[in-house]
């Protein structure tokens, strides 16, 4: 090797370890750790500000706003028998669009149909519910219509399915409910046959007894009679 070469190498090892060098190295590498740590901060910021509610409150929340229209609305405003007959309707509506979510017949509900005009439309609150479960009005060939989304999100058929729940298991507890009324009051009704049946026992066996004194008491007058005859004066 050359005087020179030695001397341009040994030049760049000593700017290599040179203390302004290693600052330089020094300092990129801040620069660096506090842009990522301003990225990751940024990021965070972001998805505290983008993050819906948690699931569960959400579920939560819906749920408990379907019970709500079916106690204060439907049940507090109608007959039960209307209520049963709107929750049916209701359950069938949702079930429908369940398991069919291509079949646009299954998503829109006219309100000229006599069923859907009696069954919910005129009753206070089955519309309302309907509505809970993301249909939404408008019009069709001039007639009035509630309409679920044609290409519903997630969230919306997940809205629908916990509506749908809520309905079958409203259905089933107020049948269950009219069972059990019903068993009721024919249990009432066979222990009131049976205390009348008791008293209808009670009052033959009373007839059958007073005629058994009575023709007693005859049969010893008649003895008496006879004797008194022949007993001479």
């Amino acid at each position: 090797m050359s005087v020179d070469d030695q001397w341009n190498s040994e030049a760049k090892r000593h700017r290599l370890m040179s203390p302004t060098s290693i600052t330089s190295v020094a300092e990129q590498d801040m620069e660096v750790d506090v842009a990522d740590k301003a990225r990751a901060a940024a990021e965070a910021r972001r998805n505290t500000v983008s993050s819906p509610p948690s699931s569960s409150n959400f579920d939560h929340d819906t749920r408990q706003n379907f019970l709500h229209l079916i106690e204060r609305q439907l049940l507090e405003r109608n007959t039960k028998a209307v209520v049963l007959t709107a929750l049916e309707t209701l359950e069938k509506i949702t079930f429908n669009v369940l398991k069919n979510p291509s079949e646009a017949k299954f998503k829109s509900v006219k309100h000229s149909n006599s069923l859907i005009k009696k069954n919910i439309i005129d009753v206070p609150g089955a519309r309302e519910y309907l509505l809970a479960c993301k249909f939404a009005p408008g019009v069709k060939e001039h007639v009035e219509v509630l309409n679920f989304p044609t290409r519903p999100t997630e969230r919306q058929l997940a809205i629908l399915n916990t509506g749908h729940v809520i309905l079958r298991k409203k259905i089933e507890d107020i049948k269950k409910m009219h069972e059990t009324q019903i068993s009721m009051k024919q249990k009432e009704a066979d222990a009131e046959n049976s205390r009348k049946a008791s008293a209808l026992l009670k009052i033959r066996d009373d007839r059958e007894r007073q005629k058994v004194r009575a023709t007693r008491e005859r049969m010893a007058r008649m003895a008496m009679e006879r004797q008194a005859q022949i007993e001479p004066n």
